[in-house]
């Protein structure tokens, strides 16, 4: 299993990033610069020279290691702060729409605008965490377990409300939701264009109908 492995590129032994107020901003240059490359070329295509070079740091100087001790805790940090991210995004604030129609179009629509915002970092996940098992967990644990659980929990809600039908399988509709809201997004990202002509408002659209033959009788 890795955890923190050493590689060309990684801080020399004893080096240790800096915590003073004053390098917050460099450290959250270097995050955000490290989460495009990772993503546009992936973590071994992307040499720490070249976040340096995209941070506004000498490439090659050392100035990256006065924040981070190496290439492997700038993956870490790109992973956590983009799961906060999403985490603050999708917190739900105040309660539900009392219509299921409209808390339908609420849901579909605040999760495919996530989900489109949040391509980066699943290719991030998909091509480079699973060389990092401690890594991939915490991605599936906290980004993608997390999600299915807002859905289900979603359901259950509307389900305990008599909206939703009782015989309803929460966790395999949940499933399915969720694949009908990442498919557009991740297919227009990797290709650059809509599957099948289809926008996201068609989706929300579908997902809306699909939630409504659902309805309980």
């Amino acid at each position: 299993m890795r955890s923190e492995p050493r590689r060309a590129g990684d801080a020399p032994p004893g080096a240790s990033p800096g915590g003073s107020p004053s390098a917050t901003s460099t450290r959250q240059r270097i995050i955000q610069c490290a989460a495009r490359l990772f993503a546009a070329e992936g973590y071994d295509r992307t040499p720490v020279t070249a976040i340096e070079k995209a941070a506004g740091l000498s490439p090659g100087a050392g100035g990256l290691y006065r924040h981070f001790s190496s290439k492997y805790a700038i993956l870490e940090a790109v992973v956590d702060q983009a799961i906060a991210e999403s985490r603050a995004a999708t917190t739900p604030v105040g309660p539900p729409p009392a219509d299921l129609g409209e808390a339908a179009e609420v849901l579909a629509r605040g999760a495919v605008e996530q989900l489109a915002a949040e391509m980066p970092l699943l290719a991030i996940i998909l091509r480079d965490l699973p060389q990092f098992p401690e890594l991939m967990a915490r991605a599936e644990r906290e980004w993608f377990r997390r999600g299915q659980q807002l859905v289900v929990d979603w359901l259950r809600h509307y389900q305990a409300e008599g909206g939703l039908r009782s015989d309803l399988d929460l966790e395999a509709t949940a499933v399915a939701i969720m694949g009908m809201l990442l498919y557009q997004p991740m297919m227009t990202w990797v290709t650059g264009v809509e599957p099948l002509g289809v926008s996201r408002e068609r989706i929300v659209a579908a997902v809306r109908l699909l939630l409504g033959q659902l309805a309980a009788r």
